[in-house]
This record gives structure tokens, C-alpha cells and sequence, in this order.
């Protein structure tokens, strides 16, 4: 099974780049969001809605979309960009400010 098939099975498919995108399967998904790719003979993917490594693998391997690929390989990233937190992390009061203290307006610290 290569990845244009995985992504066909999973729904949504259609090229992205190198790769394609086809609705994860681990979470509720209305819109494409998880990128695959082949890099290597290796599948690489990647949530885009911020679902984990592992819950995207046992997900893939569940609905037998991994034959061919190694199920206990190391999950690995289709997006060369970090993944992205889903919500605004917590304030942390000893982050250095950006702001200017003379100018009241941001600034180079």
C-alpha cells in the first residue's frame, strides 16, 4: 500500500505537495488534516490538528493501512515546520517582555 492509496482510504485524499493529505483518523475530522508522505520507504506523517505521533500510528495500523511499513518504526514528521500547539499556552510571568519599558511599545530586549 503506498500513500496515495492511505490517504484514499482514510477519505478526503488529494496531493499536498510531495505528499497528500487525507482525514485523520483519530480524530473527528471534517477537513483533511493529516499530511502523508514516503521519504525513503519510511511513511511519514503528521496531524495538522495536533493529534500524537503514536494515536495516529495505532490508528493507521488498526484499519491495516501500515502493511508494507514498519508498525514499530519511529513515528516521524511529514512537515518540515514544527507542530503547533492547539490553544494559547499558559502565561509565564518570567518570560522576558518585548515591550519596551521606556517607549511602552515593542522593542529589540
Amino acid at each position: 500500500m503506498n500513500v496515495e492509496q492511505i490517504a484514499t482510504a482514510l477519505g478526503g485524499a488529494r496531493k499536498d505537495g510531495s505528499g497528500w493529505v487525507g482525514l485523520c483518523p483519530v480524530h473527528d475530522d471534517q477537513k483533511p488534516s493529516l499530511k502523508l508522505d514516503e521519504v525513503d520507504g519510511k511513511l511519514l506523517w503528521n496531524c495538522r490538528a495536533g493529534c500524537s505521533q503514536d494515536a495516529v500510528r495505532d490508528a493507521l495500523a488498526s484499519r491495516g493501512l501500515l502493511n508494507g511499513y514498519a508498525r514499530d518504526a519511529a513515528p516521524s514528521v511529514a512537515s518540515k515546520r514544527p507542530a503547533v500547539p492547539v490553544g494559547k499556552p499558559p502565561k509565564d510571568a518570567s518570560a522576558p517582555s518585548m515591550v519596551d519599558p521606556k517607549l511602552g511599545k515593542p522593542g529589540a530586549t
